[in-house]
């Protein structure tokens, strides 16, 4: 992956840090469920990732973008106060994927509801999803840009399933995202390319400098 290629845009997008929802096992769809501190310490390991990686990459993030929820954005800030940016923003296309009324249900429950037919109308569907995405690629992400977003777990997986991937990248290999975890996307304008899925901050400087990440 090129960082020097100001032809296309480069989206680093991190989902949040943990919340006591996560650790329960929870559907966390639009309800406001703050950071644990657990939670608070991954955002810090992230900031600190991505600040090594710039810095040892002379990279620099003009744009960081948030979730309007307060778990997406307490995340972005923590990153934003490590790396410095001359913008921060927060936009809706990147809230997490509305539940409905099985919002809050646990993973388990969550499953058998829907095997019995209670609530998938009331979800929304992964089109709106990836039509959030996309709006958001073609509006903002322009040629040069190097942008974080901070986001949720099904819109960060949701994306990286329906992303075009290279052939270092198979298809089985993209599931759930980790808290704090990065993947990486250039957008030229047409195809949103997934380049690196789910890096832990650890090993973004890794990547960043194109080394193997073990």
């Amino acid at each position: 992956m090129d960082f020097n290629d100001k032809s296309k845009a480069i989206v680093c997008l991190i989902r949040h840090g943990q919340t006591n929802w996560n650790v329960e096992g929870r559907m966390q769809g639009r309800e406001e469920v703050p950071l644990n501190e657990n939670g608070i310490a991954q955002a810090k390991e992230a900031a600190e990732g991505m600040k090594a990686a710039c810095e040892k990459a002379g990279l620099y993030f003009n744009k960081i973008i948030s979730s309007p929820l307060e778990r997406a954005v307490d995340t972005a800030k923590i990153i934003k106060d490590a790396i410095g940016c001359d913008y921060f923003g927060k936009d809706e296309r990147w809230l997490e994927r509305d539940f409905g009324a099985l919002s809050g249900y646990t993973y388990d429950d969550y499953a058998r509801a829907i095997h019995a037919g209670k609530g998938p109308e009331n979800i929304e569907p992964v089109e709106k999803m990836m039509e959030r995405a996309r709006s958001f690629f073609d509006e903002v992400a322009k040629p040069g840009d190097r942008i974080i977003v901070l986001t949720h777990g099904a819109m960060a997986t949701t994306l990286a399933k329906n992303a075009k991937k290279p052939a270092c990248i198979p298809e089985d290999k993209v599931g759930g995202v980790g808290n704090c975890h990065a993947s990486f996307y250039t957008y030229d304008g047409e195809d949103i390319v997934l380049e690196g899925f789910n890096i832990h901050p650890c090993d973004v400087i890794k990547f960043v400098c194109d080394t193997e990440v073990e």
